[in-house]
């Protein structure tokens, strides 16, 4: 697993969502938020450290790299808009302001996610 990859191709497609989200709301900082590989998460998909100065999403590399398309079309987008929603209206979660962004750019709006991650499960099993 190349891990450096991994990052290249997170770090784009968050530039991408972060341009879309900066064009309905220009007050969003110009700079990208940062994206982190986390190899300790294993069940969960992504984080957003909303509080954190500055901003970022935290990610599984290990369901990154297993699931690398829900990933870049639901997770990233999913944790960037709670970047968003607590910049724009104070929302610290899944409440009405994150709600209003996913449904807006068409971003799924589950909660849970169905990925399993293998390599952990063939981990614990030994």
């Amino acid at each position: 697993m190349d891990k450096a990859y991994l990052q290249d191709v997170a770090e784009f497609r968050v530039k991408h969502w972060w341009n879309k989200f900066r064009q309905a709301y220009p007050q969003l900082s110009a700079k990208y938020p940062a994206v982190k590989l986390n190899n300790r998460l294993k069940t969960t998909a992504g984080r957003a450290f909303i509080e954190n100065n500055p901003q970022y999403i935290d990610l599984s590399t290990e369901l990154f790299w297993e699931y690398t398309e829900e990933f870049l079309c639901d997770t990233i987008p999913h944790e960037l808009a709670h970047l968003v929603a607590y910049t724009i209206y104070g929302d610290s979660g899944h409440g009405k302001g994150w709600y209003s962004i996913v449904d807006q750019f068409g971003i799924n709006t589950s909660r849970l996610h169905q990925m399993v991650n293998t390599a952990h499960v063939q981990r614990k099993s030994k």
